[in-house]
């Protein structure tokens, strides 16, 4: 036999091996699903957190979205992570989703604050599981002021949550061009 042959096979078989890990670690990467964004961990001894660093917008140019429509996974993986500090969104007429998950890591239930300091945002709706389906709070220069669920000269939804993890979600309507969210 010829052993230059031989190395040559056994090259081609290496690639071959290589190329395959490739191709499988490509089409895993493709259908893993969403990737699970940073969470915003809270205890009772919490203070102010930015939360910048643990959202994902969504735009919604044709205003068409409902909560239920950003939760499916048609919907759900067109999320990307907010860059900026604050996240720019420049003037659009857009709708904009933004999504974010918070752990309480203490045993009891935490009432913490969410704020957004643009107060010219036509209307913002906090979306949260309760129940099996979606509780909403709104907001914003459109609702009058006697039905914010907090009122305050900036746009704030107080939040009680139970020990674990909860994903919630904010449709912004349009009129806003950086989040500045804070905990």
């Amino acid at each position: 036999y010829n052993k230059s042959l031989l190395y040559g096979f056994q090259a081609c078989i290496v690639c071959g091996a290589v190329l395959l890990c490739l191709f499988i670690h490509g089409v895993s990467c493709l259908y893993a699903g969403e990737p699970i964004p940073e969470t915003l961990s809270i205890s009772e001894r919490t203070t102010r957190q930015e939360l910048h660093t643990v959202i994902e917008i969504l735009e919604d140019p044709e205003a068409l979205l409902g909560i239920d429509d950003v939760i499916s996974p048609n919907h759900s993986v067109n999320f990307k992570a907010a860059t900026g500090n604050p996240p720019n969104l420049g003037y659009s007429s857009s709708v904009y989703w933004v999504r974010f998950r918070v752990r309480n890591d203490s045993p009891d239930r935490i009432v913490w604050y969410l704020q957004l300091a643009q107060t010219w945002t036509s209307r913002i709706d906090l979306y949260y599981p309760e129940y099996g389906g979606f509780r909403s709070l709104s907001s914003g220069k459109d609702i009058p002021l006697h039905e914010w669920p907090f009122r305050y000269r900036n746009i704030v939804f107080p939040i009680s949550q139970a020990a674990g993890t909860v994903r919630y979600h904010l449709r912004i309507n349009p009129g806003i061009n950086s989040l500045s969210l804070l905990l």
